[in-house]
């Protein structure tokens, strides 16, 4: 009797876990410069009031190696996170601003990622977390027109394939260092290159484990920008994406929204004038954020994780730090407050749909819909994620035409800006942030192991599980 009981607690538990797998939202966040410091940690998990993320976002390019991301990708670990590494196929040798995808293809940077994916075995050898996984996010934003990368769907295809199957064929312990890595397509959420058709980009269903969208409300600051909400900002690709590709998961990999007190012209990292306006001072970032989660769950559930861009840079997208302003005369930094989305998030962060854990992209059902799952539409891919109204086309569009106007040089200086931006963080940090030890909550499976010693308490934890089980899904 007593190993009947135990059969059906696990597979409860099971279920359970399954259910989460299926439906859980993670939350993860892009950390003030690239996470390096212990104490960028403490402070957000102090201030969202959670113990860990499930994502933190970290960017390199062809400048750096594993001499710097294994300080970073082992404090995120550390952290109880799994790391996110955005690489840039760009170098700061690349003073003729080249498209370095078809030098990838041919092979001219073989050296470079033969050394990289050497480095990463061994630091998979160095972890013992359960975490030591990577997240790949490679060339992103290609449809846009500030990067070298972009504008060459043909390009970019046979580079990521190729980079692919080079990681493919590396093993660590009998199999592919894949198993270890999960690749982001990450496409923005207004086009600005010629292309105006992301789809071109796709490397194929093999050769991609998330799909991902960047993007964000940049308020009424710029000539070209206004005040979007969460739907406005994403609604059309978020419709490209599960129509075409119904199978596939989505994250949200850059996200965050301005504050509506942002003031125009006050860019450090832009000489040029923003040329925008006020009409935003009503707004509320608060509200945005409020309407991004419950649009998430109830609308837009193909996405699977909101990785907040959480640090103050041409405005003030971040939840915790400092409210920045910068004065015309000087461009010298001044504190006017606290932003103001934290109370929200903190919110959000509680509701029973989102989880600071990880799942991998496997982990979620993306196509069924069984009777577990009855909150779900079926679309006429058989996909349980709908799409959904497409608003602010022409407000993304005039955004759009801002972009594609830019001056070369502008785009010349926006990424030199970068890679001193960049440059600036990896030599500042030259030590290893101090690990702190992680929180660790109390998995639900210690609880069932205790119910060895008699059937009656098998019992009482068979009920509870299903009390849990039932409540969970109350909530929805």
């Amino acid at each position: 009797m007593r190993n009947v009981i135990y059969v059906i607690l696990l597979t409860l538990l099971s279920i359970k876990s399954n259910l989460a797998m299926s439906d859980q939202v993670m939350l993860g966040a892009y950390l003030y410069e690239d996470a390096y410091e212990e104490s960028v940690f403490e402070d957000v998990y102090a201030d969202l009031e959670v113990d860990n993320l499930s994502i933190i976002n970290i960017f390199i390019n062809f400048d750096y190696d594993w001499d710097e991301l294994d300080t970073q990708c082992s404090a995120i670990v550390e952290q109880g996170a799994v790391c996110m590494i955005t690489f840039e196929p760009d170098t700061s040798d690349n003073t003729d601003e080249d498209n370095l995808l078809s030098e990838i293809t041919a092979g001219e940077w073989d050296s470079y990622f033969n050394q990289w994916i050497r480095d990463f075995r061994s630091w998979l050898r160095e972890q013992t977390d359960e975490n030591k996984k990577i997240l790949f996010r490679f060339a992103h934003e290609f449809n846009g027109n500030w990067y070298t990368w972009s504008g060459e769907p043909g390009a970019y295809r046979a580079a990521w394939q190729y980079l692919h199957d080079k990681f493919e064929g590396a093993y660590i312990g009998g199999v592919s260092i894949n198993e270890y890595i999960e690749w982001v397509w990450c496409a923005n959420n207004t086009s600005s290159d010629d292309i105006n058709n992301i789809r071109r980009y796709y490397p194929g269903d093999d050769y991609v484990d998330w799909l991902a969208l960047d993007g964000y409300n940049w308020g009424d600051n710029y000539s070209y920008s206004s005040w979007l909400t969460f739907e406005e900002v994403f609604s059309d690709q978020y419709n490209v994406l599960v129509e075409n590709y119904p199978d596939k998961p989505i994250l949200l990999t850059e996200v965050a929204s301005a504050e509506p007190t942002d003031t125009p012209d006050t860019d450090p990292y832009n000489s040029d004038p923003y040329e925008g306006d006020e009409t935003d001072i009503d707004e509320s970032k608060a509200h945005w954020i409020e309407n991004m989660f419950d649009q998430i769950s109830h609308t837009y559930t193909a996405i699977k994780g909101v990785v907040w861009f959480n640090m103050n840079k041409e405005l003030n997208w971040s939840l915790n730090q400092d409210f920045n302003a910068y004065t015309k005369s000087d461009d010298s930094l001044i504190v006017i407050g606290n932003n103001t989305g934290l109370e929200a998030a903190v919110e959000s962060a509680k509701e029973s749909y989102v989880t600071t854990d990880y799942y991998s992209a496997a982990s979620y059902d993306m196509g069924s819909n069984d009777e577990l799952s009855q909150q779900w539409s079926v679309n006429e891919n058989t996909s349980k994620h709908p799409k959904v109204p497409s608003v602010g086309s022409e407000k993304r569009q005039k955004h759009a035409e801002g972009l594609k106007a830019m001056s070369s040089s502008d785009i010349s200086a926006l990424r030199q800006r970068r890679f001193d931006w960049m440059a600036e963080i990896h030599t500042r940090q030259t030590d290893s942030p101090t690990s702190i030890d992680t929180p660790t909550a109390t998995p639900s499976s210690t609880s069932s192991s205790s119910a060895s010693g008699s059937v009656s308490l098998g019992w009482l934890l068979l009920l509870f599980v299903s009390i849990w089980i039932r409540g969970s899904y109350c909530k929805k």
